[in-house]
């Protein structure tokens, strides 16, 4: 008899023959006697769990009669793993925590271990990607946020009822130019690609990346080499840029997914958390998740060099611009639900800054746009594949 659940048995055991001989011996019954805990104990001792895995632990109080049962549940780090009062428990981010179970004011308690992991799933072409569990989240910043644009950062709620999976970096060079050689794109970047406007799906043949990003002065793009494209030697793993929306779209679609949208980039970007930035509001931590003008030497650098946000994703805030799929406009204060934009416009959303901006826009609440047919040297994009693709 030497595990915690051994003794638990033994003792609960031992409890029942108590109670039941004494309603056999007794006649009368006995006043109620205010009988006091003597120990709790958490079931299961460690506990291993995945991003959005949630689990009931059980805490069991002896004597089982005691009159101060009441238990207590409280994480030491909820931003990795929460808990409610009924012992339930949802792991939110990567890293360890200790789920604390007590009675009499804490006078006993007892404890489990939970290790989150990366829940990372790998999808064709070898896209890494973490699950993203549907949630409720405020987009856009409070008027209190510093840098704040008015209209186009209005708060509101948002709710996301699908869990959706988000690459776990921005997509590379050499990712993009596996699409462009299978697609035959030619060298003046042209291809077809199907997208939805205006409650129409549109099949058009656009632009996929500029003539520009063939001979653009930064090297860290693509090239041509005997009628195939390659990626610039020594830049496999930089973000892809020079890519257009319509490039970007088609890229994704490739791939079996799409863009995101902006409601599911930002509630991944901010993984939880309701401040001007993922980890806070210290904008000294930038220089350890982001590249932007006080890190970054004025170019991109590889994907994943940098700390990743609390649900396992890198790059959200800098590098590169990124696309998602909205026509943009402006937010209102109403409350929505999977929102995915107008249903047309002028320009598409752009979201999560570049390696030449300042802090002020290197925030999850920061918001940009373009024509879907511009290319720059600090745009590119990500993925994301929905459950019901």
């Amino acid at each position: 008899m030497n595990s915690k659940f051994d003794k638990i048995l033994f003792c609960s055991v031992c409890a029942a023959m108590s109670l039941s001989f004494s309603a056999c011996t007794s006649p009368v019954e006995a006043p109620e006697e205010d009988v006091r805990a003597e120990s709790i104990s958490v079931y299961p001792e460690s506990l291993t769990l995945k991003i959005g895995d949630t689990v009931s632990l059980e805490a069991v109080v002896l004597p089982l009669n005691s009159s101060d049962s009441i238990v207590a549940w409280v994480s030491d780090a909820p931003e990795i793993v929460s808990v409610e009062q009924n012992g339930r428990v949802t792991a939110v981010a990567a890293g360890e925590a200790n789920v604390i179970a007590s009675v009499n004011g804490g006078a006993l308690s007892d404890g489990c271990v939970v290790t989150v992991e990366e829940s990372v799933e790998e999808f064709p072409h070898g896209i890494q990607t973490v699950r993203i569990s549907a949630g409720t989240f405020l987009m856009g910043s409070p008027e209190s946020e510093p840098y704040r644009y008015e209209g186009r950062e209005t708060q509101h709620e948002v709710t996301l009822t699908k869990d959706f999976y988000m690459s776990i970096y921005e997509i590379t060079n050499s990712q993009f130019v596996e699409f462009l050689n299978d697609m035959e794109i030619a060298e003046d970047g042209m291809g077809t690609v199907t997208y939805v406007s205006g409650g129409q799906t549109l099949t058009e043949s656009q632009s996929f990346l500029r003539k520009s990003s063939v001979d653009n002065d930064w090297g860290m793009a693509y090239d041509r080499e005997e009628g195939k494209w390659v990626p610039v030697e020594g830049y496999d793993n930089y973000p892809a840029m020079h890519v257009t929306w319509y490039g970007a779209t088609a890229y994704a679609d490739w791939v079996g997914g799409s863009l995101p949208t902006e409601a599911q980039w930002e509630y991944a970007c901010r993984a939880g958390s309701t401040t001007t930035y993922p980890w806070g509001r210290d904008e000294a931590q930038l220089v350890d998740y982001a590249w932007y003008i006080d890190n970054s030497d004025g170019h991109t650098h590889p994907v994943g060099e940098l700390a990743p946000n609390a649900w396992g994703l890198y790059d959200m805030l800098g590098n590169v611009w990124e696309w998602c799929s909205d026509w943009y406009a402006d937010f209102t204060e109403d409350p929505v639900t999977d929102p995915v934009g107008p249903e047309t416009g002028e320009t598409r959303s752009l979201r999560g800054s570049a390696y030449y901006h300042y802090e002020s826009f290197t925030r999850p609440a920061m918001r940009y746009d373009h024509a879907p047919w511009r290319d720059f040297d600090l745009v590119g994009f990500r993925v994301v594949f929905n459950e019901e693709q």
